[in-house]
């Protein structure tokens, strides 16, 4: 019998992407690529039509859906802290052989049984730098003394 528990962090700070969990009405939208009267390539919402400067071409549109459409995060809306329920107790025989071919020193064994194993914890532990706990925003054209203003149009590139 065996029982292997899934990898978790103790702070239940990993996440990961579900498709399940994904709604398309919660899909943010991007600036789109467009020529202005001018002639000059510019950033449009396709929401409102506004237009903003080239560089947030394909950056996303604030308040125009969840960035986190169909992550899920360890340990928060019941989701198991490992990101996948255990499979508790498992059944794992064993069976082993031993032959002594004309009662000598000489003996041939073999053996095999059901053995598990978790998935490496390489792959979870690479899952905490995942969004929602850290997300690297980009602010355009600002520095750290206006970055509190310009928080509202900053936004990761997706």
């Amino acid at each position: 019998m065996a029982w292997v528990q899934p990898d978790y962090e103790q702070n239940n700070g990993i996440s990961s992407f579900n498709p399940a969990l994904f709604s398309t009405s919660q899909t943010v939208t991007l600036y789109r690529p467009m020529l202005n009267s001018a002639g000059q390539k510019v950033a449009v919402n396709p929401l409102t039509g506004a237009q903003a400067a080239a560089v947030l071409i394909g950056a996303v549109v604030p308040n125009s859906g969840s960035l986190f459409n169909g992550v899920a995060q360890a340990g928060a809306n019941g989701y198991p802290r490992g990101l996948m329920n255990s499979r508790g107790v498992q059944f794992g025989p064993r069976l082993g052989i031993a032959w002594n071919p004309g009662g000598g020193n000489t003996v041939i064994r073999a053996g095999g049984g059901v053995f598990y194993d978790r998935v490496v914890g390489n792959i979870v532990f690479g899952m905490s730098s995942n969004p929602p706990m850290v997300l690297i925003p980009t602010v355009y054209y600002g520095n750290l003394t206006g970055l509190a203003r310009r928080a509202a149009i900053s936004s990761r590139r997706m």
